[in-house]
């Protein structure tokens, strides 16, 4: 058996992001992203099983750079508002430092069909962390009792929206931007 370049294997991850990103999910076809990587068609089949294979590889490479940053210094003991500041901070920084890699998981979010079922539902098992924060926030009355789904709404999506305003428009998403969309999400979420 041929053993896998890893220089190889990125190359392809990059490939796979620029693609989608530029040129979209619909664009994203084998040839293309072998051109780009600088290897034959029949070479990423190495690497890969199929195409979905490929994407959920890329997928879940971006969740742990995403992930990794978010749960930086995380500390489940501390009070539900600090938990809570601190993931969303960590979770902009991470954006600001992977908008690439966070403009391609946008894509990925907005067509989970991309993603093969085992690797979306091995993405949400690392995000169990939020979910006990959301659970104990809403157990001690620090958050409203909303559907996880309404959380999320008004806490990552935002910040999401506001990276991608960025990338594409290639402006900083500053700090004091994030700090007062963090206040916002604490705001709507909070229990008054």
């Amino acid at each position: 058996m041929r053993q896998k370049d890893p220089r190889k294997i990125a190359a392809l991850q990059t490939a796979v992001i620029q693609v989608l990103i530029t040129e979209g999910y619909q664009n994203l076809s084998v040839a293309k992203i072998a051109k780009l990587a600088g290897i034959s068609p029949a070479t990423l089949y190495i690497y890969y099983q199929d195409k979905q294979d490929m994407l959920s590889q890329v997928y879940l490479q971006i969740k742990d750079h995403i992930d990794t940053q978010l749960f930086a210094a995380h500390d489940e003991q501390a009070t539900v508002a600090a938990q809570f500041r601190l993931l969303l901070t960590n979770y902009a920084h991470a954006l600001r430092l992977y908008p690439k890699e966070a403009a391609a998981m946008r894509i990925f979010n907005q067509t989970p069909e991309l993603v093969a079922p085992a690797a979306y539902a091995q993405s949400m098992a690392r995000a169990k962390p939020i979910a006990r924060l959301y659970q104990q926030g809403i157990a001690t009355k620090a958050l409203r009792n909303l559907a996880p789904e309404l959380l999320i709404a008004f806490t990552f999506q935002p910040l999401d929206q506001l990276a991608e305003n960025h990338f594409r428009a290639a402006t900083p998403f500053t700090d004091a931007e994030i700090a007062m969309a963090i206040d916002m999400a604490w705001a709507a979420c909070a229990q008054h």
